[in-house]
């Protein structure tokens, strides 16, 4: 069941990444370089967040003996200054992958 929401949720941002595309190619043609450049930017966006959940469930279920604390599990995007950063807490430890 979990795998169908994630599967899901990754079509989705999938759609959204496509579509993001599609209108920065379409306002650049048009000459709405603005436009363009901000749909560009969703787009990578978007491939953040898709990049940075893939990873996220690459990550350890279990590491040194300590269970993952999943209600803390997040993935940010964050086109100024790094690509996608990936939080993953384990009982006692905290993992933080900028990617």
């Amino acid at each position: 069941m979990l795998a169908i929401v994630l599967f899901s949720a990754i079509t989705l941002q999938e759609q959204d990444f496509a579509k993001n595309l599609a209108d920065g190619r379409t306002s650049y043609s048009s000459g709405k370089l603005a436009d363009a450049h901000f749909s560009l930017e969703q787009a990578i966006l978007e491939l953040d967040m898709i990049v940075g959940k893939e990873i996220l469930g690459m990550l350890p279920k279990d590491f040194a003996e300590q269970a993952t604390n999943a209600k803390e599990d997040a993935v940010a995007a964050n086109v100024d200054f790094v690509g996608a950063i990936v939080h993953r807490e384990y009982t006692t430890s905290v993992l933080i992958l900028i990617s």
